[in-house]
């Protein structure tokens, strides 16, 4: 029976695969199978470089991670399949790629880790141990996400990291907490503070950088006092609302650790709405 998907007429898909460089089958050929691999290999390796971490299943009840190279924070890493997992029975089972090269997972009643981590698939699995649908969570450009926070690249090497406000206003607690994961070396362009909805009572923002991370601990090393109770951004690079920054320009980052954030007041249970934004440059040795 004659195919029905809209293809375009024989010549044309002729014409499209010769300029592709894909070789036809041979008529009358006695080795089928070895001009089939060829082609074959010849569409695969077109689609390389998005294929990699993609999960498959190379049995009905387990999954694997085909090989390849990704970017994390503008780092190129190469990832190299381990042994076949067997995800949960009866359940979802989330699988993400951690900072150290490494496949990790969790049930969905767990969900995906608050730590940095790139999205790979969700697995459903029945009662029987067999897999019933994967479900990929690669995106065109690998994407990082950490506490909430998404990275990309923005322009040349730039790149840029964003907390929204759910993750921000959970991070408004009066206690010092871990906004950006951020490497020894890495150069801090600018940080910005937005406030959407204000929060509805007092509270001063400060940002600055964990004792790791600095000389020594500099909570407000990039903003201080900014006013998460009035509309409006405040940015580590001008003085936008009065006293809202520590020092203008760039930071070079000493070693390993984090932005931090701090707040006057718990808004918890507040209305604030807004989000954080870091422009940075990672170093690469």
């Amino acid at each position: 029976m004659a195919q029905t998907q809209g293809y375009p007429t024989e010549a044309n898909i002729a014409t499209y695969l010769t300029a592709q460089g894909v070789e036809e089958i041979t008529e009358n050929q006695t080795d089928y199978m070895q001009e089939y691999r060829q082609g074959l290999w010849q569409g695969m390796k077109r689609t390389e470089a998005v294929s990699a971490l993609s999960c498959y299943a190379p049995t009905t009840t387990t999954v694997n991670f085909i090989a390849g190279n990704y970017t994390w924070n503008g780092e190129e890493k190469t990832y190299s399949p381990t042994s076949n997992n067997n995800p949960t029975d009866n359940d979802t089972t989330y699988y993400w790629m951690d900072s150290a090269n490494t496949v990790q997972s969790a049930i969905d009643g767990t969900g995906w880790p608050a730590t940095e981590h790139m999205k790979i698939a969700e697995v459903a699995v029945n009662a029987s141990g067999v897999i019933t649908d994967i479900t990929d969570r690669r995106t065109a450009v690998h994407k990082l996400f950490s506490s909430g926070v998404t990275s990309g690249v923005t322009t040349g090497l730039i790149m840029v990291k964003s907390a929204n406000s759910a993750t921000v206003k959970a991070l408004l607690d009066t206690a010092t907490n871990n906004l950006f994961a951020v490497n020894a070396n890495d150069f801090i362009l600018k940080i910005v503070f937005c406030t959407g909805t204000a929060a509805g009572a007092t509270c001063v923002v400060d940002i600055g950088l964990d004792a790791a991370a600095g000389s020594g601990a500099d909570l407000d090393g990039f903003i201080i006092d900014a006013n998460a109770n009035a509309a409006g951004v405040a940015s580590s690079e001008d003085n936008t609302y009065a006293g809202v920054y520590a020092d203008q320009g760039g930071k070079l980052v000493a070693a390993n650790g984090y932005v931090t954030i701090d707040s006057s007041t718990d808004q918890d249970s507040s209305s604030w709405v807004g989000a954080v934004y870091m422009f940075y440059i990672p170093y690469k040795a």
